[in-house]
């Protein structure tokens, strides 16, 4: 299909454009299918990428467009959502065997010349005519040869910008499509609103054509070639409240529906200067570990995080607690800190004492940067009496937003959206709009049912009574127990026997305030302190009534939405893969190859599940049958994911990590559907073939998803 004459009939045409090429491949087409994007139109045969398409080919790819169009007529209709439309444009992109862009002719023509020998290399075993494999090398070396020297065209579009020069023609800020393009110094008004109402109507092909961007250069530092430099970033536009909070916005509240949930992420263009990593740490998942790794990150041109970590700070059962504000990452190199040596700090004896010294000293640096503030921060703060407009400028000055940098926004273990509005109020705050809008979350999942165990072992009445964290708990668990056994609980593993702690397992799952039942999907789904607010936000993926609203299974489907929006997320199971995958999605490389995990540092052994009762084992099954769905979907993708991204599952790290141990797929769904107890427990939980009482397509599509496991 053409991508004038589709976007003559609708919006985002490259990305529809991109589905409907590769209708012919397997993974695309699948998804088609489910998500609705192409009808049920036929996919075109296997011959659709040779020169001359035949005719089944040429109405198979006419009715898919026409799909295409007519699904947009009702934008969150029962056609193709712009969420689905990015998932696949997405997919589509990671499969081709060759991305090159228009505007970097140069670097297009080396790496298609790197993917003409790859791909003669790898047909040479075959059985096909060895002239054939000569054909194909010659037709890429002659389109690359095109591309060094393109020819002009009467139908070439106009220049994106006044100078081009070959010097700036490779540069990678101008797109193919104009609209895309920054704007012009002294644009009119009238223009200025085209290219906004462009946007918003075609918002699916801009983040796209991110992607594009990002993949391209993914694949250039792959091949070892130089990678153009990065664009030189934007002027900011004139501050609007409105739309620095929207673009804030990551994940649904009562206010928005957040960002398009995508099964597959594409690379982050990451720039340094704007974007931000907020970590979510999960309790119990692998998030002490991996924090320090992500402040291990470096730039290829610059420095890292300074940290300065208490060798004395405070153990539990053989494992170091998170220390906040330990390290400061900030967003360019501070040549004012002496002792900073490219990210590692120390006194003239590398001491504790010195650590501590030049720590103070990157932090002084720091404050003496200018802040750039919106026009009523100070009102602001002043109104809701959140203490000096300083304690909240860490997003304008750090590119790692996490415990060990910024604290614990919200509480100790907060939930998603607790985090994110403290988040949102500092970009509120901030004058710069690329720093909204640059906002990455990222987090560690772990198998439900070690992780449960694990914090038994770790606070018995959880976080949300110890620190007052949501949502807080007014009674906690030990106030069920007799007085000797509330004082081994008030005592902890540290300072009493594991026998003696061990007796209390039974007791601890059978008290209705368990704050580690499904904690991961806890932490996705809670809304706050306002039931109406959560309320209104499970309805809006929920629908129906109150009953439907507060169901497990509404925490599920939200948790799985929710998770489907943050830019990463990773498996403590699969710690080596998921810092490969983490490093080629984002850019940037950990400081080392030692991959670690928590595991093994416990001066107790913990109970396993093996160890358990059959009763034992069903009611804790049954306790985190959220958290197990969510899992078993996170698995999929994460394995999807790898796949996209040409990521071996086990694949190994040199410092640790070991392959990945996980569950085959839909596992614990065949457990939920075949188990007694679950049905008796969570009778709401998606077990196929129906759900009852949901809404239209979001039924629909929890019930596909959960088919699609037990497949």
């Amino acid at each position: 299909a053409d991508v004038r004459t589709l976007a003559a009939s609708c919006p985002n045409p490259l990305s529809r454009s991109l589905v409907l090429a590769l209708t012919a491949t397997g993974p695309v087409a699948a998804r088609a299918a489910v998500f609705g994007c192409l009808g049920d139109a036929p996919g075109p045969p296997a011959v659709a990428h040779a020169p001359a398409a035949s005719a089944s080919a040429a109405s198979a790819a006419a009715a898919a467009s026409s799909a295409l169009t007519s699904s947009n007529a009702t934008a969150e209709g029962s056609g193709c959502s712009p969420a689905a439309l990015q998932t696949l444009a997405t997919q589509a992109l990671l499969s081709l065997d060759f991305l090159g862009l228009a505007d970097r002719p140069t670097a297009s023509a080396a790496l298609l010349a790197s993917a003409a020998t790859a791909t003669s290399a790898a047909t040479a075993a075959t059985a096909a005519p060895k002239h054939h494999h000569r054909a194909a090398r010659d037709a890429l070396l002659s389109a690359a040869a095109s591309l060094s020297s393109p020819s002009p065209s009467a139908e070439a579009p106009p220049p994106q910008r006044a100078d081009p020069s070959p010097a700036v023609r490779d540069s990678p800020a101008a797109p193919p499509l104009p609209l895309l393009a920054a704007a012009a110094a002294g644009e009119s008004a009238a223009a200025s609103a085209a290219r906004a109402a462009w946007l918003d109507g075609n918002s699916v092909d801009a983040a796209v054509w991110q992607t594009a961007l990002s993949l391209f250069e993914l694949r250039l530092r792959g091949t070892l070639s130089p990678v153009p430099p990065p664009p030189p970033p934007l002027p900011e536009p004139p501050f609007d409240l409105k739309a620095q909070v929207r673009a804030a916005r990551v994940f649904g509240n009562d206010h928005g529906v957040g960002s398009a949930a995508a099964a597959v992420q594409g690379p982050v263009p990451w720039r340094h200067e704007a974007d931000s990593l907020v970590f979510l740490h999960i309790a119990k998942c692998g998030g002490t570990s991996f924090n320090g790794r992500l402040t291990s990150l470096r730039r290829g041109d610059g420095d890292g995080c300074a940290c300065a970590r208490d060798a004395s700070r405070p153990m539990h059962n053989g494992h170091a607690l998170v220390e906040p504000l330990a390290c400061l990452c900030p967003r360019a190199p501070l040549l004012a800190a002496p002792r900073w040596r490219g990210g590692a700090l120390g006194g003239s004896n590398g001491s504790a004492e010195g650590s501590a010294v030049a720590l103070k000293e990157v932090r002084e640096a720091l404050a003496s940067r200018q802040s750039r503030w919106a026009p009523s921060a100070q009102q602001a703060v002043s109104r809701q009496r959140l203490g000096p407009l300083s304690n909240w400028v860490w997003l304008q000055r750090q590119w790692l937003l996490s415990p060990e940098t910024v604290g614990w926004q919200g509480g100790v273990h907060s939930p998603l959206r607790v985090v994110q509005s403290h988040v949102m109020f500092a970009a509120r705050l901030a004058g710069e709009r690329s720093k909204a809008a640059g906002l990455r979350y990222v987090t560690m999942l772990r198998e439900p049912l070690a992780r449960f165990l694990s914090e038994f072992y770790e606070n018995y009445n959880g976080w949300e009574w110890q620190f007052g964290t949501p949502p807080r708990v007014r009674h906690p668990c030990s106030e069920l127990l007799a007085a000797r056994e509330a004082a081994i609980a008030a005592r902890g593993i540290d300072r009493v026997s594991k026998g003696q702690y061990d007796s209390l397992f039974d007791a601890w799952i059978s008290c209705p305030k368990n704050m580690a039942a499904d904690r991961q999907s806890r932490a996705l789904t809670h809304a706050g302190a306002n039931r109406r607010k959560g309320f209104q936000l499970r309805r809006q993926f929920c629908g129906g009534g109150e009953r439907v609203g507060e169901s497990r299974w509404c925490t599920w489907l939200l948790a799985r939405h929710t998770l489907l929006q943050f830019s990463f997320f990773g498996l403590n199971e699969a710690r080596c893969a998921t810092e490969k995958l983490f490093e080629a999605q984002f850019g940037l490389r950990f400081a080392n190859d030692a991959a670690g995990r928590g595991s093994g540092k416990h001066k107790v052994a913990k109970l396993t599940f093996e160890e358990l009762s059959e009763s034992q084992r069903e009611r804790v099954a049954a306790l985190n049958a959220n958290d197990l769905l969510l899992y078993d979907e996170a698995v999929a993708v994460f394995r999807e994911r790898l796949r996209w991204f040409g990521i071996p599952e086990n694949v190994t790290c040199t410092g640790g990590g070991g392959v990945a141990r996980l569950p085959a797929p839909g596992r614990h769904l065949r457990w939920l559907r075949d188990s007694p107890q679950a049905k008796r427990e969570c009778p709401n939980c998606p077990i196929p073939p129906a759900a009852q009482g949901l809404a239209g397509r979001a039924g629909e599509e929890a019930n596909r998803s959960a088919a699609g496991l037990l497949s």
